[in-house]
């Protein structure tokens, strides 16, 4: 990447900075694989199913799953450690979507919904609990 690329953010004193003020700026905060970085298998659906368990985590827990100073701590925590439940940090959130959100941040492919036909029949049961009136002051 050159140094026009990265712009402001460059420093070339402190390379771990700037990648970590680009990286947030491009919007990943740890949304990217663990399988992105490390060069598995071929990819599929299930590397998409993954960064989509990244996002709803993210908009349930209002914060990405795994955070750390900067984004090689990151990545070192996608890969080694098991994602917190979105729960931890917002109590009322259901066992339910908490596993959906668990399967879909499998370390492991194979743990998460092959298709977006498995996903909907994991998360339809989740719907059906949804209120289907306004909660009162809304």
């Amino acid at each position: 990447m050159s140094t026009e690329a990265l712009g402001k953010t460059y420093d070339p004193h402190n390379i771990e900075r700037s990648l970590y003020e680009q990286w947030e700026a491009q919007g990943f905060g740890g949304k990217v694989t663990f399988r992105d970085w490390t060069g598995g298998d071929e990819l599929d659906l299930r590397t998409d199913m993954y960064s989509l368990g990244a996002t709803l985590f993210h908009m349930l827990a209002g914060r990405p799953p795994f955070k750390a100073a900067n984004p090689v701590a990151v990545l070192q925590a996608v890969l080694q450690k098991i994602p917190p439940s979105p729960a931890e940090f917002v109590p009322d959130i259901s066992r339910g979507t908490c596993l959906v959100v668990g399967k879909l941040l499998a370390k492991k492919p194979e743990g998460r919904p092959p298709t977006a036909t498995h996903l909907a029949h994991q998360i339809h049961p989740l719907l059906q609990t949804l209120p289907t009136t306004p909660r009162p002051g809304e």
